[in-house]
């Protein structure tokens, strides 16, 4: 039983890049959608896709089910993606691509102001990811761990890490922490994470959680 726990696990002071070896990986799709038709079949698919996954959870997605609902043939929606695992990982990725580059947005909007400036417009960045489409990022952040995570959102997140570690060395006489991957790595999973739960239990994603994210994190970073 040790054994095959230590396959899984990662050492103590290791911070994980990507999903654990061991975690499963959703169903790629087939093809990418070359022209604009079948980008708008490819967008309707994942329309509904998303529609039902949010309202009804995971279980409630099936091919025939999503075909019906985009209009499209189940011919047209096996041209590009194999099972319902590809469905729900494609449009977790097309979430998360957005959601990125709202986070890249705001981090390139806060240019060279203070330390406290660029965290301000994170931390108002993932409060805006939250707000949009609350129920599919909830179904996301629940249920794909369980499910399996494609690739590319790993990916996504090693960006989103590096260009915050980018971000950070601008400000690093002002920043207490030594190890800016390592603060990254906090200040992104402790905000992204306490956002999530607000909305979850307090339902609401406020001024007042801004407020105290923003205390939280300067007074995690800023050298006292």
């Amino acid at each position: 039983m040790l054994q095959n726990m230590s396959k899984c696990s990662l050492p103590a002071t290791r911070i994980p890049r990507s999903t654990p070896r061991c975690a499963k990986s959703l169903s790629e799709p087939r093809k990418q959608p070359v022209q604009q038709r079948a980008r708008v079949t490819v967008e309707a698919i994942l329309d509904a896709t998303a529609h039902i996954w949010a309202r009804e959870g995971y279980a409630a997605v099936n091919t025939n089910r999503v075909a019906h609902a985009a209009g499209v043939s189940i011919g047209s929606l096996y041209q590009y993606f194999p099972d319902k695992a590809a469905l729900v990982g494609a449009v977790a990725v097309r979430h998360s691509e957005a959601m990125a580059r709202v986070f890249q947005d705001a981090a390139g909007k806060a240019g060279h102001g203070s330390l406290r400036d660029l965290v301000r417009s994170l931390i108002r960045a993932t409060l805006a990811a939250h707000r949009e489409n609350p129920r599919l990022r909830r179904a996301i952040i629940e249920e794909l761990p369980r499910i399996g995570r494609p690739k590319r959102i790993a990916a996504l997140k090693a960006e989103i890490r590096s260009s915050v570690v980018g971000l950070l060395s601008r400000y690093r006489n002002q920043i207490a922490v030594a190890d800016l991957d390592l603060a990254a790595f906090i200040i992104i999973n402790a905000v992204e994470h306490l956002t999530h739960v607000a909305q979850s239990e307090r339902g609401v994603v406020d001024q007042a959680l801004e407020q105290q994210l923003n205390r939280m994190i300067i007074n995690y970073l800023v050298r006292k």
